[in-house]
C-alpha cells in the first residue's frame, strides 16, 4: 500500500514511517502486560480484536479508491500485418 500510494518524492519517508510503526507494535505484548493489573485480559483482547476490524474496514475501503476505472468496452484485437497465421489445433 505505502509503494502505491507515495509519490517517488515521499516514498523513503513513508517507508520508514510505515516500519517505524510496524516495529512499535512489537511492544503490544509488553502494554497488554503492564496494563492487565488494572484491566481484565479479555477486555483488552476485545479492544484489540476491535481496532484489528477498523484497520481492516479502513484498508478495505481505501485500498480501491485510487484504482482506475474498469473499461466499459474490451480494447480491439489487432493482429500486425506481418505475423504468421494461427495455427488450430
Amino acid at each position: 500500500e505505502v509503494q502505491r500510494i507515495a509519490t517517488p518524492a515521499d516514498l523513503a519517508g513513508l517507508t520508514g514511517v510505515f516500519y517505524a510503526l510496524a516495529y512499535a507494535g512489537f511492544l503490544a505484548p509488553t502494554v497488554i502486560a503492564a496494563i492487565a493489573a488494572s484491566i481484565p485480559v479479555t477486555t483488552i483482547l476485545w479492544v484489540v480484536v476491535a481496532l484489528a476490524v477498523a484497520s481492516w474496514v479502513l484498508i478495505l475501503t481505501a485500498s480501491t479508491r485510487h484504482l482506475p476505472e474498469p473499461r466499459k468496452t474490451p480494447l480491439p484485437r489487432t493482429i500486425p500485418p506481418d505475423s504468421p497465421p494461427a495455427r488450430k489445433n
